[in-house]
C-alpha cells in the first residue's frame, strides 16, 4: 500500500494540488470507491493485526498495488485537468 502512495503524490502534483491531508482523503476515497479487488483493503477489518492484511505475501502487494493504480486512472480519467 505504501508503493500507492508515489502514484498518489504524482497525481496530485500533476494536478498542481497541494500535499495536505484533505487532498490525500478526497482522492483515497475517490480511489476506494473506483477500486475492484476482492481483498477488499478498504475496510478497517482487512488491516487488523491477524487478519487478511498481516497475512499477505510479497508476491500478492503487486496485485493490490496494480488495482490501487487502475482505480487511479479511473478517477483521473472521470476528472477533468
Amino acid at each position: 500500500f505504501s508503493s500507492f502512495f508515489n502514484d498518489l503524490f504524482e497525481c496530485l502534483h500533476n494536478k498542481g494540488l497541494p500535499y495536505t491531508a484533505e487532498n490525500f482523503e478526497k482522492y483515497l476515497k475517490k480511489v476506494f470507491a473506483e477500486f475492484d479487488d476482492n481483498r477488499r483493503i478498504d475496510t478497517w477489518q482487512f488491516w487488523q493485526k491477524g487478519s487478511t492484511g498481516g497475512r499477505m505475501n510479497k508476491a500478492e502487494y503487486k496485485f493490490v498495488r496494480q488495482s490501487l493504480q487502475r482505480a487511479l486512472r479511473e478517477v483521473r480519467i472521470a476528472e477533468p485537468n
